[in-house]
């Protein structure tokens, strides 16, 4: 099978367990977690487009370097995703309880209808995990094969 396909079936999966968490905790009106599984996912993108963008200041002028550039930049734009769910899913979570809508799952009703709401941010978070999962794999190839010492002097070299 090849890599491609390895890591279409783990955008696949991590989407599906993205989907789990999210309809779990919104489906119990249980928010706290929520905040605390979704939060962190922004410093994970923002800190990889950081390094990336490091990364492709220390490389010399070329493949290497804009693959770099350009998966520093497609982490930039899934943490802008990412950040416009959070905050749309905040929005409704706190609009929700204002107005009073409740949901039992146990004993499901229309007022749960609602709750399709979070659809929007989901799609949105969703979005920022599959571009930050195309950052990776621009830069995927160069990492995840060996590196004799003098190929990475060359990479390193600005002379």
């Amino acid at each position: 099978m090849k890599a491609q396909h390895l890591f279409r079936i783990l955008e696949v999966g991590l989407g599906l367990v993205f989907l789990g968490a999210i309809a779990h905790h919104v489906a119990a009106l249980d928010f706290r977690p929520l905040a605390a599984f979704t939060l962190p996912i922004l410093l994970v993108y923002f800190g990889f487009a950081s390094l990336q963008y490091t990364r492709s200041r220390a490389l010399v002028k070329g493949a290497a370097q804009r693959r770099s550039l350009y998966a520093a930049e497609r982490a930039v734009q899934a943490t802008v995703w990412h950040l416009l769910g959070v905050m749309l899913g905040t929005g409704l979570s706190a609009l929700l309880s204002h107005v009073g809508v409740a949901f039992d799952p146990a004993a499901p009703s229309l007022g749960g209808l609602w709750l399709l709401l979070f659809l929007a941010p989901y799609a949105l978070m969703q979005i920022g995990l599959l571009v930050f999962m195309r950052a990776i794999w621009t830069i995927a190839p160069d990492l995840l094969r060996r590196v004799k010492p003098l190929e990475l002097s060359r990479r390193m070299s600005h002379g």
